[in-house]
């Protein structure tokens, strides 16, 4: 089925229950459907020697900082879309740590890593800052495609490494829930094309710690990075 189509089948079916309430003198309204973008690997754990990584709420730019999933016709086109009935059940900002996490679990110089967690204690922390998630459809076809940029921040608040990344996926999904299950994969293969970079930037800023992490003004920086405030954003819908 075709993204035209399973839109209009949407409001096809919603004005026909809305013709049946009439007829029938009683309210109805189509069901919300509620969507989680979830990792496919465990909880992280300490996996040995290395550093811990602190995964703060990722930043979304609009019209994705909302709960409603996105869609654009046409690649290159102004327009954007929202299932109306077919949303998030948490914000991106918290569902995409969880992702990437996963997906860094095991690199070289990772001993934990995990979404920020208040009283736990972070030697780096990972930030993200989402550009584009959506379904585009254009003549030619479907495709799920994803922008973003990661940032390691060192317990001084200094940028240890930035990467701008992105990926796309052509669909033929007849439902929003395989297309959402097509988003996780996006995701997924853009976070495994950051592992390299990532690991270089921890083997970095662990060596540059194995000098200098005694300090009075390193501990006095780390107590300051542990309590400062975590980033917040939204998302967007569609029907």
């Amino acid at each position: 089925m075709s993204a035209v189509a399973r839109r209009a089948g949407v409001t096809f079916g919603f004005l026909s229950i809305a013709v049946l309430a009439f007829t029938s003198g009683c309210k109805a309204m189509p069901t919300t459907h509620y969507y989680v973008l979830e990792p496919r690997a465990g909880a992280s754990d300490d996996v040995g020697a290395g550093l811990t990584v602190g995964v703060l709420p990722f930043e979304v730019d609009p019209p994705y900082d909302q709960d409603r999933i996105v869609y654009r016709i046409g690649a290159d086109s102004p327009k954007v879309g929202f299932y109306e009935y077919h949303r998030w059940a948490a914000p991106l900002s918290r569902m995409l740590p969880r992702i990437v996490s996963a997906a860094f679990r095991d690199v070289e110089g990772v001993r934990r890593i995990e979404p920020v967690a208040s009283g736990h204690r972070y030697d780096v922390r990972l930030y993200g800052r989402v550009i584009t998630l959506e379904e585009v459809d254009t003549a030619g076809g479907q495709h799920v495609r994803m922008d973003l940029v990661l940032t390691l921040i060192g317990s001084d608040g200094s940028t240890l490494w930035s990467a701008a990344a992105s990926g796309r996926s052509d669909t033929s999904a007849d439902t929003v829930e395989e297309l959402v299950t097509q988003a996780r994969s996006v995701a997924e293969r853009v976070f495994a094309g950051q592992r390299e970079g990532f690991a270089r930037a921890l083997a970095s800023a662990g060596q540059s710690s194995s000098t200098s992490s005694s300090s009075p003004l390193n501990r006095k920086l780390r107590r300051v990075a542990e309590t400062s405030t975590s980033v917040s954003m939204r998302l967007p819908p569609r029907k």
